[in-house]
């Protein structure tokens, strides 16, 4: 999330990384999707209410990124 703020991305993040909003709410594109952490139980709980969630969807908050993730492709959902 705040990768994506400081490259001047239009991502809300409301409750400022706190996993509490969704309004950080993308898509991971499939060749990078295993690469992840999984999401835990809160994040698949928060997740689940958007109208707009799918397999793809992630909290950009949640997240931990790792030179291993050097590259990430994603889109910022629209509500997001």
């Amino acid at each position: 999330m705040e990768i994506l703020r400081a490259d001047g991305l239009p991502i809300e993040a409301l409750c400022g990384g706190q996993g509490a909003c969704a309004t950080c709410h993308c898509y991971i594109d499939t060749e990078w999707q295993a690469r992840l952490s999984p999401p835990t139980q809160d994040e698949l709980d928060l997740l689940a209410i958007l109208d707009t969630c799918n397999n793809a969807s992630r909290l950009t908050c949640q997240l931990v990124f790792t030179d291993a993730l050097d590259g990430l492709t994603l889109t910022i959902a629209p509500e997001g």
